[in-house]
């Protein structure tokens, strides 16, 4: 039967298009906040027009509003890295049904901070139990407001990757 279909179909008019969509078609590359860095066109099977999006640096990245009294971005970037760590340690509740379960591990999360410096797009990349992972959303939902990043003086969304380790003390 599938050779049957497959002769009918190369028989058919439908090949003319289907080599036609083979012959023109468009490759498109996002960055990771969805932004297109690449297009290419190709019009029968030759590159047509092809972009290239300068991809821009961050000039400064997002930091916790607490640390904006401090000009040097090297110590800003410190004071938010201990303010996020005692933020995360004074409002983590280890959940009890996976202390009871013994259940230890790190959540893997994803999440931007956008132009206002809202934590938006929360997302759980891996993590050892539905449990912990609940907790990590909980706790990044709560986490306080954010300086945006900034390219060419202008806000941007900034997207980071955060690992939050979970463990039982003896």
């Amino acid at each position: 039967m599938p050779g049957i279909f497959f002769r009918g179909f190369l028989d058919s008019p439908n090949l003319e298009i289907h080599d036609q969509i083979l012959k023109n078609w468009k490759q498109i590359q996002y960055d990771s906040l969805g932004k297109v860095i690449y297009e290419a066109t190709f019009e029968n099977d030759v590159l047509a027009k092809e972009t290239l999006n300068e991809r821009k640096n961050i000039e400064h990245m997002p930091y916790l509003v607490q640390c904006a009294h401090i000009q040097e971005e090297e110590a800003r970037k410190t004071c938010s890295n201990t303010a996020l760590l005692s933020f995360i340690y004074a409002n983590v509740r280890y959940p009890e049904t996976a202390r009871k379960k013994g259940i230890e591990g790190t959540t893997l999360t994803q999440f931007d901070v956008d132009k206002d410096g809202a934590l938006i797009n929360i997302e759980i990349l891996a993590g050892v139990s539905n449990e912990l992972k609940a907790e990590t959303t909980r706790l990044l939902s709560k986490m306080p407001k954010w300086a945006a990043g900034t390219v060419d003086g202008e806000p941007v969304k900034v997207r980071y990757t955060l690992p939050i380790k979970f463990k039982l003390e003896d």
